[in-house]
């Protein structure tokens, strides 16, 4: 649609990603991650913490800080097993925990998953062979039958010594009658047999199909041998899941100096009911374990991130007295990551911004694009996460990447905004007055004079100079079509 875009000098960008970081980007993060764990290495008995946060505020990242400064404490004492809600989404639950579980002990080193292969077999796939055989049953009648029909060799050699007299058998000697009753018994009993079907077969379908039945082993030689393997992939039970929990349990924390901490992470990204039966069944076995008055129930710790406000959204069908005790009765101890300020999201932003545009000098237009996020975007997030500020930046060069140095960054940030608030619609900046609020609140004349062509040219992938041209072609043709003079009227 259009010619290609002129090569410009291009800058390098690169993806930001989204993953979890050992870097605090805000400062709150590391404080928050020393005091978990200064409360996990100091405290004796296990409890529920929450950490809660906005989506996108870095409750992950405060999770993998936890995990790397819990990894060094005394001698690998602590363990910490992240189940990720999400990511085993549509998954069995209980087999995906246990092998999760057994996977990070593994790599702990408080066990050899070697060990527990039988246990992960059972609770993962349950396996095993079906033989059926089919045994030949020989009866009296089968077994007459097979030595007549071993014997017509020696009828019929027995009846060729006397052939000469064949024609006069009454003269014959024992050994002829012998031969011959050993050479047409077989043929006799099958015609025999054939002919009872067939008058049992006109007398009544029922009894022929009796009779042929009891010619089935008579008439069967083969020996038949199915074998087939069973495979099934359930849920284990919750006593099956109990059990092979509690031993691993007590094997892993014989060591009375040893800790284990549960993080159940995600959970406010997963669907309404996957996330209440992933939260019921963690919880009910913890809480078993601590009523069970085991040694080492009392040395495991649950930690779950989650935004209370999705948290809310799960329990929404439910009471609100329900729906409180998730936080009031589930948690002994509750972490709050605060919004970050002003200062603290636009020091973040900057350094984000030399990230993902790593050789971009023009420290003006730098600041015009954050300038852009602030007014045009900032207001409507309210407060601005990391994970905001990512998908923004990493909109931005997608644009970029695309349409190379032709246009102004600030432009391209503009159309980012545009994009993140749901859309853009290219009529909107073609009316008079002020252009559909697409630049508000920040002048026109911020993105340039021939802002409102770049702009069409962006969304339509042309080159700037045909952009209008397209922009206008349907409408005009429609003002044409209807006679809607005023519809013209209305583009500047």
């Amino acid at each position: 649609m259009g010619e290609p875009v002129p090569d410009a000098k291009k800058i390098t960008f690169r993806v930001l990603s989204d993953e979890p970081t050992d870097h605090d980007e805000f400062g709150s993060h590391q404080r928050i991650a020393a005091a978990i764990a200064d409360i996990i290495e100091n405290d004796h008995k296990g409890t529920a913490i929450a950490l809660t946060g906005s989506w996108g505020s870095g409750k992950s990242s405060v999770i993998k800080m936890l995990s790397d400064k819990l990894h060094g404490v005394k001698d690998g004492l602590i363990a910490t097993v992240v189940f990720d809600a999400w990511s085993h989404s549509g998954d069995p639950l209980r087999r995906a925990f246990f092998e999760s579980l057994v996977d990070t002990l593994d790599a702990t080193g408080w066990l050899k998953r070697e060990d527990w292969k039988k246990s992960l077999n059972r609770l993962a796939r349950r396996e095993w062979t079906e033989t059926t055989t089919t045994r030949p049953r020989l009866k009296a009648v089968s077994i007459i039958y097979a030595i007549l029909v071993s014997l017509v060799p020696i009828g019929l050699t027995l009846t060729a010594l006397h052939k000469s007299w064949i024609w006069f058998p009454l003269k014959q000697s024992v050994t002829f009658w012998l031969g011959l009753i050993f050479a047409i018994a077989p043929p006799v009993l099958l015609i025999v047999a054939f002919l009872i079907y067939v008058i049992l077969r006109i007398i009544s379908k029922d009894h022929s199909e009796v009779f042929l039945g009891r010619l089935s082993p008579f008439l069967s030689t083969a020996e038949m041998t199915t074998e087939k393997d069973v495979y099934q992939t359930p849920d284990p039970t919750s006593l099956e899941f109990q059990s092979e929990y509690r031993k691993v349990m007590t094997d892993v924390l014989s060591d009375k100096d040893r800790k284990i901490v549960f993080v159940i992470d995600n959970l406010d990204r997963v669907g309404q009911e996957e996330a209440k039966t992933i939260w019921t069944t963690m919880r009910t076995f913890l809480e078993n374990d601590q009523s069970s008055h085991a040694d080492w129930s009392e040395r495991i710790w649950l930690i779950v991130p989650f935004d209370v406000s999705g948290i809310e959204r799960l329990w929404s069908d439910l009471s609100d007295s329900l729906a409180g005790q998730f936080n009031e009765k589930t948690f002994q101890i509750t972490f709050r990551l605060p919004e970050p300020v002003l200062d603290d999201w636009t020091k973040y932003f900057e350094e984000q911004c030399r990230r993902a545009f790593p050789d971009f000098s023009d420290e003006e237009e730098a600041q015009a694009v954050c300038t852009v996020f602030r007014l045009m975007l900032y207001p409507s997030l309210k407060s601005p996460t990391p994970r905001h500020i990512k998908t923004f930046l990493n909109r931005l060069g997608a644009n970029y990447v695309q349409r190379g140095a032709e246009f102004p960054m600030r432009l391209l940030a503009l159309y980012a905004t545009a994009e993140a608030q749901g859309g853009f619609k290219i009529a909107d900046i073609l009316k008079k007055e002020d252009h559909g609020g697409i630049f508000h609140p920040l002048p026109k004349d911020f993105f340039g004079e021939d802002c409102v062509e770049s702009l069409a040219a962006i969304h339509y992938g042309v080159p700037k100079n045909k952009a209008m041209h397209v922009m206008l072609e349907p409408i005009i043709e429609e003002a044409i079509t209807l006679r809607k003079s005023r519809r013209c009227s209305e583009i500047k």
